[in-house]
């Protein structure tokens, strides 16, 4: 894991990134913990955060119900960019081809018992995020979302 001089927020040229894998994973617990470990080392605001824990929790519980029905070894991978102006996050799984992104929004305005299941989560990713993109590459799936970082860099 990379990580930089706590204190200092990153410049616009610096990146400050880590990378993590996890064979098996059967809970998003330890992705957070090991978002949160990068995170306060970082000095990440508070918003910022909440937003990406919000983001972890529906990914990874995605990717653990759905991905792996047929995956021998289910690995996920977790990349996490911080530059003065935005966080990204990326996670790379080799589970079955899906795009969430491709669903369309659910109806909310419906009430909870009216509503078809799936989708609330994916859609509250979109809404937390400023950017999203799904891509298909060597068997893998790989989703990244992007939160710009609130301050003067961003006006």
């Amino acid at each position: 894991m990379s990580t930089r001089q706590q204190g200092k927020k990153p410049t616009s040229s610096k990146l400050v990134s880590a990378t993590h894998t996890w064979k098996n994973i059967e809970s998003s617990d330890v992705v957070y913990e090991w978002f949160n470990t990068f995170i306060e080392a970082n000095h990440v605001d508070k918003a910022v955060r909440q937003k990406l824990n919000i983001v972890i929790d529906d990914i990874v519980a995605n990717i653990i119900s759905y991905a792996f029905d047929e995956v021998e070894t289910p690995e996920v991978e977790v990349r996490l960019e911080l530059k003065a102006t935005a966080f990204s996050i990326t996670f790379i799984d080799n589970g079955k081809p899906f795009n969430p992104f491709d669903q369309g929004k659910p109806d909310t305005s419906l009430s909870i018992t009216e509503r078809d299941i799936g989708g609330l989560g994916i859609y509250l990713c979109r809404e937390l995020t400023d950017d999203v993109s799904y891509q298909r590459t060597n068997d893998n799936n790989i989703v990244k979302l992007t939160v710009m970082i609130p301050g003067e860099n961003n006006s």
